[in-house]
């Protein structure tokens, strides 16, 4: 997922208008998914916000995103992905932080979230209780996956360009 998602220059309005775009269809998606009064979903109400508040600046013009449902997912699955998110988003921060357009600087919301470190350790802890090759670990890695290729495929949707009729 990062070798894809690094293939983004956030400090571009394009980029980070598609960016946003995929992330605030795959946080919304898990957002259902996630239990209510949960750490994970205030941190997921949080970043959505954001992420709408951004596109609101950015002037985003295209159609929502909208994926199928996605089944119950294992809550640990959902914060490790949203966990290992915030860490990531934090490195692509600096690149955003160097753009030259008002307009990207402007959109400003998502990037000055909290990366929630706690959060992310807290995650880990409780991810080294779980016996390894047991049922639940099973379940939380097929889950870890289903998400990351949520991301995958909204990506593919958001960047596929339709073909010019001759």
């Amino acid at each position: 997922m990062d070798e894809l998602f690094s293939l983004f220059d956030v400090a571009e309005r394009t980029d980070l208008l598609s960016f946003m775009r995929i992330h605030l269809a795959c946080f919304g998606a898990l957002a259902v998914v996630s239990a209510a009064g949960t750490v994970a979903n205030q941190l997921l109400s949080d970043i959505i916000a954001g992420l709408r508040t951004d596109l609101e600046t950015l002037q985003n013009d295209k159609p929502k995103i909208f994926l199928n449902p996605i089944a119950k997912l294992d809550p640990l699955a959902v914060d490790y992905v949203l966990g290992g998110s915030r860490m990531g988003t934090k490195l692509l921060r600096v690149r955003w932080s160097q753009s030259s357009d008002p307009r990207v600087k402007e959109a400003n919301a998502y990037f000055n979230l909290s990366s929630y470190p706690q959060f992310w350790q807290t995650t880990c802890q409780e991810l080294a209780k779980i016996q390894m090759n047991s049922d639940r670990a099973e379940k939380i890695v097929a889950d870890t996956t289903e998400i990351f290729n949520l991301f995958k495929s909204t990506y593919h949707q958001e960047m596929l360009k339709p073909a010019k009729a001759c």
